[in-house]
């Protein structure tokens, strides 16, 4: 895949980092250095993009990025680079080509690391701005939620829920509207585009939500 290809997929998943951070506080908005949008205008942009990304070649729905293995090393690295008991806004791959993390680095202040499946998924530092007034620290979890055997279990209950569905993003981070942490799964299948599915962080209550 070209290399400028494949930054572009970076940044479409930067630019899902766009979170509506409120939790019964004032909105919050968070963003990379990519214009802000709002998530469902930047789950359409990203998958747009992923689409192009992808004309030439035949990905696998589920994809080697989630695969239980695969993600617990990716989440070791960020560990390592973060400690143990860091705190996140968020948590998003892609099945196939790699993926991105927010976490809080100071009271108020956040940043983040991105990773790409062909450049050897090494950790690229990234900008992460916050604007608003509300409270960072009600909209980070701690990373130890993160369980790495999720998503490919989510994936196995999507194939019989939903036939056919191909997955473009798995995102964690905090419901806007309880507070609650939780997985959005959005994708299509050969008939129908925009669907999102989401689940608890632990895997159950999955839904699909549009």
């Amino acid at each position: 895949m070209p290399l400028f290809r494949l930054t572009r997929v970076l940044i479409s998943l930067a630019v899902t980092a766009g979170i509506l951070l409120f939790v019964v506080r004032p909105a919050f908005h968070d963003s990379t250095t990519a214009v802000q949008r709002s998530v469902d205008r930047a789950t359409k942009t990203a998958q747009q993009q992923l689409d192009a990304a992808d004309a030439d070649a035949s990905e696998s729905s589920t994809g080697d990025e989630l695969a239980p293995a695969t993600l617990a090393q990716r989440v070791e690295a960020i560990t390592g680079e973060i400690g143990a008991d860091a705190k996140l806004l968020e948590f998003v791959v892609n099945p196939s080509h790699g993926g991105s993390v927010q976490y809080q680095k100071t009271a108020d202040s956040a940043a983040g690391f991105q990773w790409a499946t062909a450049q050897g998924n090494e950790l690229e530092p990234v900008t992460v701005k916050l604007s608003g007034d509300g409270n960072l620290s009600d909209n980070v979890f701690p990373i130890s939620k993160l369980d790495p055997e999720v998503p490919a279990a989510l994936i196995q209950k999507l194939e019989t829920q939903e036939p056919g569905f191909e997955l473009s993003t798995a995102t964690l981070r905090l419901n806007p509207v309880d507070g609650a942490l939780q997985w959005s799964l959005p994708g299509e299948t050969e008939s129908r585009t925009g669907i999102v599915f989401q689940a608890s962080r632990d895997g159950s209550r999955l839904k699909r939500i549009g």
